[in-house]
């Protein structure tokens, strides 16, 4: 079982993502975490047990988790993608991991040496 959390928790992460992880048994939803503690709270409430944050930092320092699924905008990505490589987890990220050609490839170049990267097309 791995134990994941989800960063971001708008209308994506609640119409697609959520519903998605809810029928996935091999995937533990720990926590939830976003800048709106009322979204995160929401969100959290569709997995019994799971904690709820407004701070990612926070969020890393409280659970042991496995992997992240990063669900914000693109211009908030890189930062959040790049804390969870080097804190040694495996990222989802739900659109590109930055606004730039730098930000875009610096994860897929951390994610050699560490876990693995998964994000969509530009």
């Amino acid at each position: 079982m791995k134990k994941i959390a989800i960063i971001g928790a708008g209308g994506i992460a609640k119409s697609v993502h959520i519903p998605s992880l809810q029928k996935i048994p091999e995937a533990a939803i720990q926590a939830v975490c976003d800048v709106i503690p009322q979204k995160a709270k929401e969100a959290a409430a569709f997995f019994p047990g799971a904690s709820w944050y407004d701070n990612y930092h926070i969020m890393l320092e409280k659970e042991d988790l496995d992997g992240v699924f990063v669900l914000v905008q693109p211009d908030q990505s890189f930062r959040i993608v790049s804390d969870m490589m080097r804190a040694g987890l495996d990222v989802f990220c739900e659109k590109p991991a930055g606004i730039t050609l730098f930000q875009y490839r610096k994860p897929q170049k951390t994610s050699r040496g560490n876990k693995s990267i998964i994000t969509s097309w530009v």
